[in-house]
């Protein structure tokens, strides 16, 4: 029941590709041996990040040329900190780091250890629909996976269109 929760937000932020229906997103981590797998987004090729060099936990990065980029952070874990605390912490960290506001943030838990931050982010002509998976590894490091999906609105005035009007509520 929560995969069709999960799909049914996600189609309603438009990330959600029918075209890529079929399609599973899926990369094996060689160190540690991490599969991400990720349902509707399509398959891409990884490559080391492009702030790996400065940032050691920025690990692997991909893209299609319809707009989906993915990339792979194992930011490292206090000691024992379970999926949920990395989830809270990764919560924390993203809603720094993009200046969102919560009440445009959709957070909800998959399964056991795996958790989601939906919300939509405008940069510049284009508005990305964001989203993270979060979870822990062995107690060791935290894992974020923040896959985007850029989407160039219909006229220059539409990125200039709140999120939301207050009192309203967003219907897909």
């Amino acid at each position: 029941m929560r995969q069709v929760a999960l799909f049914l937000i996600l189609g309603c932020l438009v990330v959600f590709d029918p075209a890529n229906a079929a399609e599973t997103f899926s990369f094996d981590m060689p160190q540690p041996r991490i599969r991400v797998v990720v349902p509707d987004i399509p398959q891409m090729k990884m490559g080391t990040h492009p702030n790996a060099g400065v940032q050691p936990h920025a690990r692997f990065m991909g893209a299609d040329p319809q707009g989906f980029s993915i990339s792979i952070l194992l930011p490292t874990a206090d000691g024992g900190m379970s999926p949920r605390d990395c989830a809270r912490s990764g919560w924390k960290s993203i809603i720094a780091r993009f200046g969102v506001d919560p009440k445009f943030v959709v957070a909800q838990q998959a399964n056991e250890s795996t958790f989601l931050v939906l919300f939509p982010y405008k940069t510049g002509s284009v508005v990305q629909l964001k989203a993270f998976l979060l979870s822990g590894y062995a107690g060791t490091h935290c894992v974020e996976v923040h896959i985007s999906k850029t989407i160039v609105p219909p006229t220059a005035d539409a990125v200039f269109a709140p999120l939301s009007t207050p009192g309203t509520r967003a219907h897909c």
